[in-house]
């Protein structure tokens, strides 16, 4: 007897979490329902906007990519990886503007940052502001002094002011971080030969 209720008890239960698990996963079927619960559920955490504005950025609604991504950091508004994604994403629009302008709104909440630092320096760097480029991979290499890509566009800088043993300096530290980058040894191999003709 006492078998037959834990059976029928195990079975109830076993039936129960079975209902929910498949309501759970009706509300669940996909990205965006799933941060809509979550959205709805716990409207002051960011996570789900974030993990919404990256689904969208994913699939080319950048409309919905900037709003999700406002929305994340207006609930997190120190956090730097999202003003990076959401910068990213005005560059993927051809808004540089609106990106630089998400960079410095990152600096201005006080966010230190070297992804902050580093992704204005690329952007000044597309625009040959080299001075401005190289300020901000400057304060990226005091934050993070091991980045490969930073030392490289330091010695595209260097290059450019035609101080070619500084550049050769950059190049050869940014092989050293990173010696499977074929980029950075053939620029490495080009500074060195014009070091030597100066």
């Amino acid at each position: 007897m006492k078998r037959s209720i834990h059976i029928v008890a195990a079975s109830i239960l076993i039936a129960a979490l079975s209902a929910a698990t498949y309501a759970r996963n009706c509300i669940w079927h996909d990205v965006v329902s799933l941060c809509r619960d979550i959205n709805t559920k716990s409207p002051e955490k960011g996570r789900a906007f974030a993990l919404l504005g990256s689904y969208y950025a994913r699939s080319g609604d950048l409309a919905g990519a900037i709003a999700s991504y406002q929305e994340a950091l207006s609930r997190r508004p120190t956090n730097a990886k999202l003003y990076v994604e959401l910068g990213k994403v005005y560059r993927q629009a051809g808004d540089e503007e609106q990106e630089y302008a998400t960079y410095q709104r990152a600096l201005s909440a006080g966010v230190q940052d070297a992804r902050i630092h580093a992704e204005l320096g690329d952007l000044l760097f597309r625009h040959m502001d080299m001075e401005g480029a190289a300020g901000h991979y400057g304060r990226v290499l005091a934050l993070d002094p091991l980045n490969a890509h930073v030392h490289y566009k330091i010695g595209l800088i260097e290059m450019a002011r035609g101080h070619y043993r500084a550049s050769q300096a950059r190049f050869q530290k940014a092989s050293q971080l990173d010696p499977a980058n074929e980029n950075y040894r053939n620029y490495l191999e080009t500074a060195a030969s014009m070091a030597e003709k100066k």
